[in-house]
């Protein structure tokens, strides 16, 4: 893939456990309700059930962070690359896992769930870390070892994206990543 708004890639892998020290589903939907996407897309809480648990099993998660000057790119940039890594041949498609994106679905220009319409692209849609109720400027400081940044004059922003897998395709998944990735790719030090 040709990464055109991303200027840097960090990721982290983690257990399970770790990432959910990072849960704070009463918190972050705090934050959500004063969202204008609030109750108004498929992929935005409020939701009629823990989203959480009807995730494919996993042990790991690969926290990724795509840093780059345009937000709203940035964010769409990264999207379409976790989507091309899911159609990826080998043991990664053979086993279960999940994908997290950053912020909210954009498949559709105008989402139908505020007109009391099913979602159109159930397959493709993806929900965010922080929709489900991970704490993700947490993450980022904790895990990544950088800040989100909110708005200033130009900042280089952070897209902050997940994969939720198990043990037998980590190896896999991060052979690939590091391929598609390229020079773009440093895997993060902070502990």
């Amino acid at each position: 893939m040709q990464f055109n708004h991303t200027e840097e890639i960090i990721y982290k892998v983690i257990l399970k456990n770790d990432l959910f020290l990072y849960y704070k589903p009463n918190e972050v939907m705090g934050f959500c309700e004063s969202c204008p996407n609030y109750g108004k897309i498929w992929t935005c809480p409020p939701y009629e059930r823990e989203v959480i648990h009807t995730f494919n099993p996993f042990d790991y998660a690969i926290i990724i962070g795509f840093k780059g000057k345009d937000f709203f790119k940035l964010k769409k940039e990264s999207t379409v690359y976790l989507h091309e890594l899911e159609g990826m041949n080998g043991n990664v498609s053979e086993s279960n896992f999940t994908t997290l994106v950053a912020g909210n679905c954009e498949i559709c220009e105008s989402c139908g769930k505020s007109e009391g319409q099913p979602c159109l692209f159930p397959d493709l849609m993806r929900y965010s870390l922080e929709s489900v109720g991970f704490h993700v400027s947490e993450i980022c400081d904790a895990v990544l070892g950088e800040s989100l940044l909110w708005q200033t004059e130009h900042p280089k922003y952070m897209a902050v994206a997940g994969i939720l897998l198990e043990e037998k395709a980590l190896d896999a998944m991060v052979e690939k990543m590091h391929s598609s990735f390229g020079d773009l790719v440093r895997k993060g030090s902070h502990d």
